[in-house]
């Protein structure tokens, strides 16, 4: 019984220890020009074009136009984790990986749209987001400035993220604010 109450108090600590400032989390990522490739710039581009259609169905509240948008970037993730880039094994891998993280967390997505929850689709569209900025910065992706926004929200302390190719967006995690915000941080910025 005692080991059973060390697990739950290791896990518990551990999870108390977990970062709760959505910022934090931006700020971990660093953009790194040394691996930018030209190939991974052109490659990438399908996935943040569907991305903007994903935040779109988002931003209307759109469900089945989000589950378009995610079945279609599960297709080019799938076939973008395959393709053979001539790039150094380390970027190679880091392209690989971050494509799977990103295909995942689509999958979530899907789930999520599947059980309508918006609460949920929310999360997972954050969620998406935060992995399709970490590729780009591991690659070190230059083709269009990448500008990323962060609102609060009551659900989570960490608040939601998303990035746009402008200076301005309108929330898409909050429909009824129409207001444009300013974004918060320059991916090509981040040190």
């Amino acid at each position: 019984m005692y080991k059973y109450f060390t697990l739950l108090a290791l896990i518990s600590s551990m999870a108390c220890s977990q970062i709760t400032n959505n910022e934090q989390i931006i700020n971990n990522i660093q953009f790194q020009p040394n691996n930018h490739s030209n190939t991974t710039d052109q490659h990438i581009g399908q996935v943040l074009q569907t991305y903007q259609e994903l935040i779109k169905g988002l931003s209307s509240r759109d469900t089945l136009y989000m589950r378009q948008a995610a079945n279609q970037m599960i297709i080019i993730t799938d076939s973008m984790q395959n393709i053979a880039l001539t790039l150094d094994t380390n970027t190679q891998k880091i392209w690989v990986d971050g494509m799977g993280n990103i295909n995942a967390e689509i999958q979530g997505l899907q789930f999520a749209l599947t059980d309508n929850n918006f609460a949920e689709i929310q999360m997972s569209a954050n969620m998406c987001a935060l992995q399709i900025l970490n590729l780009l910065a591991q690659i070190g992706y230059k083709e269009h400035q990448v500008y990323i926004f962060n609102t609060k929200n009551k659900q989570s302390d960490d608040g939601f993220t998303w990035f746009s190719f402008q200076k301005t967006s309108r929330d898409p995690f909050h429909s009824d604010n129409r207001k444009e915000v300013q974004a918060v941080e320059i991916l090509q910025e981040m040190k």
